[in-house]
């Protein structure tokens, strides 16, 4: 890559290594910023980021956007940050990865409504906390699962009385336009066009408990454990998925809406849709500003803009 950029497939033939053993080499490389990626037809072309290089608007892999709301995106586990405000008004957000999409746009149409800048750092919920625990200033979480929230709460990091309930999500299972399997319920991820299961990592993203869940409750998942494959978090999920070593991911239906591609919503959570939670921190350096976003995301273009991502909005 030093040399050129290439295809999952040059690099595995390169190597002498599988497509899906690249896939998710690259996958982790392009989690931690040290490659980037763009679609070229149906192929994935992955390069280096030159040392000074600013990431073209279309280039999803850094996901930085015209105008004023840049992100600088590790994709995920990153901060995603607005131009600084004239008024010089800031909050720092701290949201699960299922949340990526939706808050990237509700922090460009908040700050257009109140000049207020929006810092957002994505991340699984789990490590989201652990950094919450490790003394990182902020002024809100958004939490895949409540039970992030209480465990904050627990350990007096958050205001309990800002604990609420803002949206409702569901998983998904989702491939690629050209895959070859038929995918209509969780047992058809046993066909044998199926080489890979994508979920989150169970221990610290909500979306990949649930998925575990699932599998056992269908009695799926030790048939299915060989052809698992974890990821950081859910947006990730979808990310090894949408390359060409024929996988599938289970993972939130809110970071694949907008995506190529093709979604079967789990019923289970047509009927249960699954919680998701914010509150203020309690040493939050800009609570008042943070509240203004808070009830920006439950009516009007916020509420708006939650929906268009497939959030049920409380």
């Amino acid at each position: 890559l030093a040399q050129s950029e290439h295809s999952v497939g040059a690099l595995a033939e390169t190597l002498g290594l599988s497509i899906a053993r690249v896939s998710h080499h690259l996958a982790i490389l392009r989690s931690e910023r040290l490659v980037i990626d763009r679609r070229q037809g149906k192929r994935i072309i992955y390069s280096l980021p030159g040392l000074f290089d600013v990431p073209s608007p279309s280039n999803r892999a850094l996901g930085w956007t015209q105008g004023q709301f840049e992100i600088a995106s590790l994709q995920k586990g990153f901060f995603s940050e607005l131009a600084p405000s004239e008024s010089g008004e800031n909050i720092t957000v701290f949201a699960a990865s299922s949340f990526f999409y939706a808050f990237q746009d509700a922090g460009q149409a908040f700050q257009r409504s109140t000049g207020i800048q929006v810092r957002l750092h994505f991340g699984s919920s789990g490590a989201l906390a652990r950094e919450v625990e490790a003394g990182a200033k902020l002024d809100l979480f958004a939490s895949a699962s409540p039970g992030v929230i209480d465990q904050l709460d627990r350990k007096k990091a958050v205001r309990s009385e800002s604990i609420r309930s803002f949206a409702k999500g569901s998983l998904t299972i989702w491939r690629r336009c050209e895959h070859k399997a038929r995918i209509e319920n969780l047992e058809d991820l046993l066909s044998p066009e199926v080489r890979w299961v994508v979920i989150a990592n169970p221990a610290q993203a909500p979306s990949g408990a649930l998925a575990v869940e699932l599998l056992k409750r269908h009695g799926l998942y030790e048939a299915l454990r060989p052809k698992l494959l974890l990821s950081n978090d859910a947006a990730q999920a979808q990310q090894f998925a949408d390359t060409e070593n024929e996988g599938i991911a289970i993972t939130s239906f809110a970071v694949t809406s907008s995506s190529q591609g093709l979604n079967t919503i789990l019923p289970e959570f047509r009927q249960s849709p699954i919680e998701h939670s914010m509150a203020l921190m309690r040493t939050a350096p800009s609570p008042e500003q943070a509240n203004s976003f808070v009830d920006f995301l439950s009516r009007g273009a916020g509420r708006a803009i939650l929906k268009q991502y497939g959030f049920l909005v409380c």
